[in-house]
């Protein structure tokens, strides 16, 4: 009886939590803290989320119709390019093409897709020696070489590389190496037909592997070229596509410009008037063009091409040879001569390509060398340069005394400072443009070689040029960072021909290895490493294993140190460019007039290095190059590779890594719209 009223009040607190609890929310929604104990009303009590609400997903890009015409690269990143009509490096020997993408139809570049898929899961990669190939560049061809076995006569059909269903290739390792295959690209002999009878296993293994898989998504070979390989959607002849060199385009000012999947597809995005952007490839009244990484077309009508300040000024310029040039109808030596242009004898410059500059001559357009032009007043080049004088042998001297007086002239803007010192104690010398809170920082360097002290003179008469001119607005949200000379010490031996102590030891080595049979004059000339026999550019840590056997002593050029970094202007180099935001880099070298911008295959990096190398070359004239067989333990492959940061080489010049006098000029010429340039590319 006792404990019935324990049972009793225990009965009714249950049922009355019970009461309490009907409109309560589920356990899991409660607070595990209570910092009051009134109740909220209902007014004022918020249900809490039972998930975070996420950003929405970005509408995906319309993709082009089957038949439209895409550069490969945007869709196929992984293939390496090394398109060889785009330069004198094949069996012709001439320049058949002035463009270097290759593009495809939409259609067949899903197909390929598949094909490196498959293959990259074996380890393998694709590399692009040929695509499309516009009627025009086919006529050249057959009048190069008009065997019908191999290049179709286009005044009887046409090459299935016009239709843009076409594709050469090969495969390569995981490094870009080429893999062996029964014969080299264009090789006409038996060798290069499918029955891969006559050479090794490796060669035959390889070719039927890249055949295998082109043929199970939709290619067929062509029994004369294991490397050629054509779509099975049939296309029409292209006569009206034409890739070009890159150029800026701005949409006019009036307009806002549809940017289109293809002619007649869906919009892209819409490009405000005054916006700039970059033209690739021309289509009868369209453009195919680059627009802040976005591709796609928009008629030509409703844009204007941007001249920017350097792309080729002063337009009257003058034949600076001993003789005579020749003027011929493709920038090459081999192609046709259309006449002679007298030493002394006037004519307008149009635009630079390659190693040449496209002139007008007596009513007659044409290519010649650029390395025998100049401008038709030659003082032009030193009355716009204030500081720095006109000159192929620019001195590490000169060019500490051309910095002071920069900094002296403009203190608010100019920043002199030093990266560290090289091997024999000498400062190496950095110029700031703009402010260190600049949005973008850019690192542009030259000199890494010692004989190449021309790209010290490029870089310093640039930076002179425009701190006279618009540098205020081109620094307004950039910092240039400028090492004009990177191995001074290099420069020191090319330019004086005197060897320190450590070097004369060198010397003696090389000549005992066989590296040293020109005379000594002509030998310290050439000097490229550092004072202690380290080739700089090949003392980075991108593929610096490939470097080791090519010279495992120090020497004039080639070694690569014992191990990466081992050299005080290397880590100078390095500390610096980690103390830096770097929103790309820019290593000037000598010569070739080339651009190299790829390196492995991480993205975007190697896609945003090409961007950046296009925009050089629309301002240049200089061509993109493959890295294809190209030396390991560079600094632009490292800061790709290791930093992520966009980068490029220029090898500006054509005669050698010591230019010709009478090249500064176009050299100048050629780079002086490096900076504008940078800011659009940035924009």
């Amino acid at each position: 009886m006792k404990q019935m009223p324990i049972i009793l009040l225990t009965v009714i607190l249950l049922l009355g939590l019970a009461a309490c609890g009907k409109d309560a929310a589920p356990s899991d929604t409660l607070p595990t803290q209570v910092e009051t104990t009134e109740q909220p009303s209902a007014e004022t009590t918020a249900p809490l989320p039972t998930e975070i609400p996420t950003e929405p997903a970005p509408t995906p890009a319309p993709e082009p119709a089957e038949d439209a015409f895409v550069r490969v690269q945007d869709h196929l990143p992984t293939a390496r390019q090394a398109l060889a009509y785009a330069t004198d490096d094949n069996f012709t020997r001439t320049k058949i093409y002035s463009f270097h993408d290759a593009y495809l139809r939409y259609g067949t570049v899903k197909k390929l897709e598949l094909v490196a898929r498959e293959l990259e899961g074996m380890g393998y990669y694709l590399l692009i020696w040929d695509a499309f190939r516009p009627v025009s560049a086919q006529k050249i061809l057959w009048d190069v070489y008009s065997d019908p076995s191999f290049v179709a006569n286009p005044l009887t059909g046409f090459s299935s590389h016009s239709r843009g269903n076409t594709v050469d290739l090969t495969l390569t390792d995981a490094d870009g190496v080429p893999v062996e295959m029964p014969s080299a690209f264009d090789d006409f002999s038996s060798r290069a037909n499918r029955e891969y009878s006559d050479c090794t296993e490796t060669a035959a293994h390889n070719a039927t592997l890249l055949e295998t898989v082109m043929e199970k998504y939709g290619f067929t070979g062509y029994s004369e070229e294991w490397w050629h390989f054509t779509d099975t959607e049939e296309y029409p002849v292209a006569e009206d596509f034409q890739p070009m060199k890159p150029r800026w385009y701005c949409v006019s000012e009036e307009n806002t410009a549809e940017l289109l999947a293809d002619p007649d597809g869906e919009i892209v995005t819409r490009i405000p008037g005054g916006e700039e952007f970059m033209a690739l490839a021309r289509l009868g009244e369209y453009l195919f063009v680059d627009y802040q990484g976005q591709m796609g077309y928009l008629p030509e009508e409703n844009s204007q091409e941007i001249l920017l300040e350097g792309a080729g000024f002063p337009t009257e310029w003058a034949a600076n040879c001993d003789e005579y040039i020749s003027l011929r109808t493709r920038p090459s030596v081999s192609a046709p001569r259309i006449c002679t242009i007298p030493v002394g004898s006037t004519f307008e410059l149009l635009d630079w390509e390659w190693r040449f500059a496209k002139i007008r001559y007596e009513g007659k357009e044409g290519y010649v060398l650029s390395s025998y032009t100049w401008p038709e007043t030659p003082q032009w080049s030193a009355q716009i340069l204030k500081r720095v004088p006109l000159t192929e042998v620019y001195s590490y001297e000169q060019m500490l005394e051309d910095m002071d007086e920069m900094v002296a002239a403009y203190p608010e803007l100019v920043e002199k400072d030093s990266i560290g010192t090289s091997e024999l104690g000498r400062e190496i010398p950095v110029l700031r443009i703009g402010s260190p809170e600049a949005k973008h920082h850019v690192l542009l360097h030259g000199a890494i070689h010692g004989r190449e002290y021309v790209t010290s003179w490029i870089l310093m008469a640039v930076t002179d040029y425009w701190l006279e001119r618009d540098m205020d607005a081109l620094a307004e949200d950039i910092c240039f960072h400028i090492i004009p000379m990177c191995n001074p010490d290099g420069v020191v031996i090319a330019q004086t021909g005197t060897l320190p102590q450590e070097a004369r030891k060198i010397y003696f080595s090389d000549c005992d290895r066989g590296h040293g049979e020109s005379s000594y004059a002509e030998y310290t000339s050439l000097w490229k490493a550092n004072a202690l026999g380290v080739d700089l550019n090949r003392n980075f840590p991108a593929q610096w294993d490939s470097e080791q056997l090519k010279r495992t002593e120090p020497s004039c050029e080639l070694y690569p140190g014992d191990e990466p970094f081992c050299a005080a202007e290397t880590q100078a180099l390095r500390d610096y460019t980690l103390a830096w935001d770097f929103a790309a880099t820019i290593s000037y070298h000598s010569s070739g007039s080339i651009i190299f911008h790829e390196f492995g295959r991480e993205e975007p990096v190697n896609a945003r290095s090409r961007s950046l190398a296009q925009a050089v070359e629309a301002v240049s004239g200089y061509s993109l190059a493959s890295s294809v067989g190209v030396n390991g333990g560079g600094y632009k492959d490292w800061a790709m590779e290791e930093l992520g940061i966009p980068s490029v080489t220029v090898e500006i010049g054509c005669s050698g890594a010591l230019l010709d006098g009478r090249e500064i000029y176009s050299t100048f010429s050629r780079n002086c719209g490096i900076f504008p340039t940078i800011k659009n590319w940035l924009q």
